[in-house]
């Protein structure tokens, strides 16, 4: 067995857990208005054009564009009004030369007609007659048939995690179903003998698990089926037979609680004596979360977090989080630069993930650092996000220019 918290680099422990972490994961076909956060099964191409027809963009009159050649408020140009085209009511005449045709927003092209005269810029002469007041190119305010899709375009690739514009997007098409990977099984349990359920009031020296709940919600926005576990005790008998319950019902199992080093956390020889190897590691450079515990077997992975809900939650966003996104969600992408109101001290052996809070004033963002110690649940609710300091640095200074990773 690993020397215990022989300290092993993040970005090795999150490759470690990314190369093992391969869930065999089936398709499975719901209806589109459940299919919201899903993870798209395989590519969807498309089988209808989009428009169907040719329209317009704007309110105004439909008219051929040569014919609007040289118009301007100062030398109008004149065209012969036609029948007027309705909403949702097929266009069958053609535009002649010379005529125009009122048509709204959305309303079918006639054959003939390739431009749109935005109403500000016509005016009527006569019941008959309109006037141009400025001269519009082939194809203004039109949206042509097939300019947005066409018959076998790529309409959504597989492993796309679909927002409401994807169901948009494939409602466009008349699909009503979807075949979607089936969610990532999640199993949770935390571990400790002063630990009780969350509705029950505590004796002295007892605590309400938190870390469930908190895992659990985490685990649901990012899409996955959590799978809440009893509480288990500081006895290994008790541990080993819950967590390899959890093993075999889930692809992932996290354990909050006994990932530390003492003589009655039976995690890690829970872990090894399910998988039957050496962790993947046990302790990484980390602040809060430093006693985090990996382990893998048969493509599923086991994950020790501390029992501190502020450092499970770090060491969730760290390691687990990644491992239950697609390659396209990136931290980046919810991240925001402003500035720090107060130097930050940090060790310099490890990651230092610091909570904050962020305010906008006089046209500025500004970066509050919220500290205290690992198990302040508070810290979690007053914060905003979390900058990090990276390994190496001392701190960071007032007034630098940090990033921050909100929380969803």
């Amino acid at each position: 067995m690993k020397e215990l918290f022989t300290i092993t680099e993040i970005k090795e422990a999150k490759s470690l857990l990314g190369r093992d972490f391969q869930p065999q994961l089936k398709a499975e076909t719901v209806a589109l208005e459940q299919a919201l956060g899903r993870i798209n099964y395989d590519d969807i191409l498309a089988t209808e054009q989009v428009p169907n027809f040719s329209r317009s963009t704007k309110d105004g009159y439909a008219v051929r564009a040569r014919d609007t050649f040289g118009a301007s408020e100062s030398l109008p140009g004149l065209l012969t009004l036609g029948e007027e085209i309705l909403m949702g009511v097929p266009t069958s005449f053609p535009l002649g030369p010379g005529q125009a045709s009122y048509i709204p927003t959305g309303g079918m092209l006639p054959e003939g007609a390739d431009a749109v005269l935005m109403i500000e810029y016509a005016d009527h002469l006569s019941d008959e007659e309109l006037l141009v007041l400025k001269e519009v190119a082939r194809g203004e305010n039109v949206t042509l048939k097939g300019d947005d899709v066409q018959v076998g375009d790529l309409l959504i690739p597989r492993g796309k995690r679909l927002r409401p514009q994807e169901m948009g997007l494939l409602a466009s098409q008349g699909i009503v179903t979807v075949t979607v990977r089936e969610r990532i099984r999640v199993g949770i349990l935390s571990t400790g003998n002063e630990l009780i359920e969350a509705g029950y009031v505590p004796s002295l020296g007892q605590i309400r698990d938190v870390n469930s709940y908190i895992l659990r919600a985490e685990v649901e926005r990012a899409g996955a089926s959590p799978t809440i576990y009893p509480i288990a005790r500081d006895e290994y008998d008790h541990l080993y037979g819950l967590v390899s319950q959890a093993f075999s019902e889930n692809h992932m199992v996290l354990i909050s609680g006994g990932s530390s080093v003492g003589t009655r956390d039976f995690c890690l020889k829970v872990l090894t004596d399910l998988t039957g190897k050496d962790p993947l590691f046990h302790g990484i450079p980390l602040k809060p979360g430093k006693p985090a515990l990996g382990a893998s077997l048969d493509g599923k992975v086991l994950l020790g977090l501390p029992g501190h809900p502020v450092s499970a939650r770090t060491v969730y966003d760290v390691l687990v989080k990644p491992l239950l996104q697609t390659e396209e969600e990136n931290d980046w992408k919810n991240m925001v630069e402003g500035i720090l109101v107060r130097n930050v001290v940090s060790e310099t052996g490890r990651d230092d993930h610091i909570k904050v809070q962020v305010r906008k004033e006089k046209g500025e963002i500004l970066v509050y650092p919220l500290l205290g110690v690992s198990g302040i649940v508070s810290l979690m609710t007053e914060g905003d996000g979390e900058m990090v300091i990276p390994k190496g640095t001392e701190g960071f200074e007032q007034g630098k220019r940090v990033q921050v990773i909100l929380y969803g």
